[in-house]
């Protein structure tokens, strides 16, 4: 074995989330279209698996969201970076540190900046680093963000603002949806990246990003959290969660992550529903208790598909292994039913979930 794979021995433990039961890897040596080659952690001994199905792989690091600009686009996608000069005021150049320079139309962005909810608005909203909030017209994006405010006369009063006093700007109408088949880095990219392979040597390739005007150095330069192989792959924790009965607790809040993969607690009885991004066929997940009240445990745990109940799980403290098909779905509804001891034992840990398409 090479002194190159020796090291990634020791440094780039991870877990592979996509077959029917997540694999536990020391190392990840190679993976592209054809096959994984990874470092067996419990075994000790090198294994290859001819890929069939998209996967993500998960490396054993955690990495909350870094100060700084970010775009933000429609597709879930989050790059730091900064904005270049546009000819064009319907576009948005962006440079990236490794994508180099990239180009989309503004009906493809969402905002950049921090983004978070905000109270639902007519025009595209400027939050100020003060605190103060503008709504009007963003007219362009560049090394300024030029907006045009309505006065109290009616007439439009054109301003520039530059980046440093810009705390967000959100573009009217716009939303995110899931990141579905991106790759996450420690410096905040998100991001889908075409034919992403990792070689034998552990070095990280991919094809140009579609909207380079000019390429960059590539995710050689990236430190990965998060890589997805395929476009059909998002970790269960970045869908869209909602309550859907009176009785259902929220889900409990995440910690700001860069894309996350940990795992969900579902609190007392009700009824959770996860929309599904189009194209996804199939959920894969491990249903586990806490340790703290695995004494307690009772009840089960359904899962429903387009109004059918597809899995009936009978909560135990050894945990098992959810694996639904959800081919045509629109969402899942997971059901969460109390025995014996009621809500006080009624706590349910979704590890390692993942959805997968074709």
């Amino acid at each position: 074995m090479s002194a190159l794979l020796l090291a990634l021995v020791v440094s780039a433990p991870c877990r592979i989330l996509g077959p029917v039961q997540s694999l536990d890897a020391a190392t990840l040596a190679q993976i592209n279209n054809e096959q994984v080659v990874y470092l067996d952690s419990t075994t000790g001994t090198w294994m290859r698996h001819t890929r069939q199905t998209p996967l993500l792989v998960v490396f054993n690091q955690a990495a909350t969201l870094p100060k700084g600009l970010r775009l933000h686009l429609r597709n879930g996608a989050s790059l730091p970076g900064h904005p270049g000069v546009s000819d064009d005021p319907d576009h948005i150049t962006w440079h990236h540190p490794w994508l180099g320079d990239l180009q989309w139309p503004l009906e493809r962005v969402s905002g950049i900046g921090v983004m978070r909810p905000l109270t639902p608005a007519l025009g595209d909203v400027l939050e100020l680093v003060n605190g103060d909030r503008l709504e009007g017209f963003c007219a362009a994006v560049g090394p300024l963000v030029r907006m045009e405010l309505p006065k109290a006369s009616g007439a439009l009063e054109t301003v520039e603002i530059p980046w440093s006093q810009v705390q967000a700007l959100h573009l009217a109408q716009a939303h995110m949806s899931p990141p579905v088949g991106c790759s996450a880095f420690v410096d905040g990219t998100v991001v889908p990246l075409a034919d992403l392979r990792r070689t034998e040597e552990g070095l990280l390739q991919h094809g140009p990003h579609a909207a380079a005007l000019a390429p960059g150095l590539g995710a050689v330069r990236a430190k990965p959290l998060v890589l997805a192989f395929g476009k059909k792959v998002l970790p269960l924790a970045e869908a869209t969660w909602t309550t859907h009965t009176d009785e259902t607790l929220p889900m409990a809040p995440r910690p700001t992550r860069v894309l996350s993969t940990d795992p969900l607690r579902l609190l007392g009885k009700g009824t959770w529903r996860v929309d599904l991004p189009p194209g996804m066929t199939r959920l894969r997940a491990r249903v586990g208790i806490p340790r703290h009240v695995q004494h307690l445990v009772a009840g089960e745990l359904k899962v429903h598909v387009s109004g059918h109940a597809v899995q009936r799980v009978v909560l135990q403290p050894n945990g098992t292994l959810l694996d639904i098909d959800c081919t045509g779905a629109d969402y899942l509804l997971l059901e969460r039913t109390v025995g014996e001891h009621g809500e006080v034992g009624a706590v349910v840990d979704l590890t390692q979930g993942v959805l997968l398409g074709e």
